[in-house]
């Protein structure tokens, strides 16, 4: 998550229903080893909520699907080695946050468009979408 975390923040993590995460904030998940990614989209699919969430510092990564029974938390507030307190909120840009949605909506629908054509299988269409997705983070 660098830039915006650094090693030595620390992080005032909260819990969350899947209905108060927004685009853009920043989530804890994963109780062996925590993690912290920013959600760029949350969708439904056969009974279980997901987010799809993606470092800031993987520039070209591919995007994650993380189960809801996963999520530790949101982050609510950062505060940094220098005891500087940050908002999450405050992290992204309004037009980081415009371009999160687009690519979140994007994402919906090829996702749909894939259960429709091809049922609910891992295919090579999963693997080109992330590409392109990778692609739009360069």
């Amino acid at each position: 998550m660098n830039p915006t975390l650094k090693t030595g923040d620390r992080l005032k993590v909260g819990p969350v229903k899947f209905s108060d995460v927004k685009i853009g904030d920043i989530v804890v998940f994963g109780p062996k080893n925590p993690t912290c990614h920013r959600v760029i989209g949350k969708y439904r699919a056969r009974g279980q909520d997901y987010f799809l969430e993606k470092g800031d510092n993987r520039a070209c990564g591919t995007v994650n699907n993380v189960s809801f029974e996963k999520i530790l938390g949101r982050v609510n507030e950062i505060e940094t080695s220098r005891g500087m307190v940050l908002c999450p909120e405050k992290t992204i840009s309004k037009i980081g946050v415009v371009r999160l949605s687009i690519l979140s909506f994007i994402f919906g629908a090829c996702h749909c468009i894939k259960i429709l054509l091809f049922g609910t299988r891992r295919n090579v269409f999963t693997r080109r979408i992330k590409f392109l997705f990778s692609r739009f983070f360069r």
